[in-house]
This record gives structure tokens, sequence and C-alpha cells, in this order.
């Protein structure tokens, strides 16, 4: 079983948040459409990484249990995140809003998972 840090939300809480998560990315990838062509091609694969990146954490975290190597990507994630937050500035006054507004999440999430590896050194 799990052991999470006191504090954690519970499941309805990280159901919206990747809810959320997947609505903010389509956002994204549909508004860039409306961006210039140099601007949109950067655009796009930033966020393809940022989806690959999550699709590879999510390996480690749910399925290999790999706590510390899910901590480092998680870290890796949140810097490619910002590169789409500083990508998007300039591009899209709303595709950054929402962005930026994960990317403060990233803070809490980064936290959170560093101490889910502590809590399960055993485990992972």
């Amino acid at each position: 079983m799990l052991r999470q840090p006191s504090g954690s939300p519970p499941f309805v809480i990280w159901a919206f948040i990747g809810a959320a998560y997947y609505a903010i990315f389509f956002t994204v990838l549909l508004r860039a459409w409306r961006c210039t062509n140099s601007v949109r091609a950067l655009i796009i694969a930033i966020t393809i990484t940022v989806l690959l990146l999550n699709a590879v954490w999510n390996y480690f975290f749910f399925r290999a249990k790999k706590y510390a190597s899910a901590f480092v990507l998680s870290c890796v994630y949140t810097v490619v995140v910002l590169a789409l937050f500083a990508a998007l500035v300039p591009a899209d006054r709303v595709s950054s809003f929402l962005v930026g507004a994960y990317a403060a999440y990233l803070a809490y999430a980064d936290i959170w998972q560093y101490r889910i590896w502590q809590l399960n050194r055993s485990v992972s």
C-alpha cells in the first residue's frame, strides 16, 4: 500500500487534476494552430514532449513503483513545462495562463512526489 504524506488530497481531487491536465493541454494544442508557423511548431513539439514525459512518469509511479525515478522525472518534466510556458507567453495569453497555473501546481506536486519517495523508500 502506498504511504502518502499527511495532507494528501483525496482521490476526487486527483481525478479533477487529471481532467484539468488533459483539458489544459488539449486547449494549448488547439490554440497553437492560431500561432505563426515557427512558434506553432515549437509549441506543439514542447507540448508533445510534456505529454510523453507524463506518460513515462505514470509508468514509473503507478506501474513500476519506482518513486525515486518518478521524482527525478518529475523535476525534468517541470523544467519542460516551464519551457512551454516561456514559449507561450509572447504567443498566446490564454494558453500561457493555463500552463502557468499548471506550473504553479507542479511546485506542490514535486514536493509531494519527493515526500512519496521518502515515505516509500523500501518499495522503490
